[in-house]
């Protein structure tokens, strides 16, 4: 049996939410940190009961930052709280909203104050035919072609597996490991960071895996892994992919000042 359209839901710290096309909604990723993604619902939320009576909600939303599109689902067993997912008008978005405000305020102030208000930038991706993506230095002229149907043209130096295994998910790291050594792109990869001095961050989705687990963390949800890396305005891999993905410390590693 199966429904759709318009649902109510109680978001995670009990606030309802009326789940359709056009909702907007918060989702952690950090349950510590309150570390979020804002998202919004793209496709009619989908609900089917098996033969024991729970109820399995789908829905398709984009993230509103990057404009990505994935597949969502939660069990509504005893119709409880939905973990990880929170309304707009929730305190605790409402609180995250005004501080990262704030951050943005305080680094435009410092930005200033130090004179480095940057009107260009040095790096960027251009996508071109054949599904080729090239890094350019626009002050140089320089090109590197980073993206050719779909691969990755990059070597395993320029991978950090010692990093990128630290920690990870038992069962996983063969198949994490296998995603990385394809170097594909299928998911996505993007330069996320970048400044006036010719560094870039670059951010590689390199698998996907599904969890279909009941417990409150993952219920039916697809989770991407990311590797960030750092490349300079000669279009160098200076640091390799890993897991860091704090822009302005990987260019203190490099500067021999972590």
């Amino acid at each position: 049996m199966a429904g759709m359209g318009k649902i109510s839901i109680k978001g995670a710290d009990g606030q309802l939410i009326d789940f359709h096309v056009g909702t907007k909604y918060a989702k952690t990723i950090d349950r510590f940190f309150f570390a979020v993604e804002y998202m919004e619902v793209v496709e009619e939320p989908v609900v089917t009961v098996n033969r024991d009576h729970e109820r399995f909600m789908a829905w398709k939303a984009k993230n509103r930052k990057t404009g990505e599109i994935n597949s969502y689902g939660v069990t509504l067993t005893y119709m409880g709280n939905v973990p990880r997912i929170y309304s707009m008008t929730s305190e605790k978005v409402r609180r995250h909203l005004m501080a990262a405000r704030d951050c943005r305020k305080e680094a435009e102030r410092a930005r200033k104050q130090k004179g480095i208000v940057r009107t260009w930038t040095v790096l960027k991706l251009e996508r071109r035919q054949n599904h080729t993506l090239v890094l350019v230095n626009v002050k140089t002229g320089k090109q590197r072609i980073l993206v050719r149907n779909g691969q990755l043209l990059i070597e395993d130096k320029d991978i950090d597996f010692a990093d990128i295994f630290r920690g990870v998910l038992i069962g996983k790291d063969e198949q994490r490991k296998k995603a990385l050594e394809q170097k594909n792109v299928e998911y996505g990869i993007e330069l996320v960071e970048h400044d006036a001095e010719g560094y870039g961050m670059l951010k590689w989705i390199y698998h996907k895996e599904t969890y279909y687990f009941d417990s409150d963390d993952f219920v039916g949800t697809d989770f991407y892994p990311a590797v960030y890396c750092l490349v300079n305005s000669e279009l160098e891999f200076i640091v390799p992919f890993r897991q860091t993905h704090d822009f302005e410390y990987m260019k203190k590693l490099i500067k021999g000042s972590p």
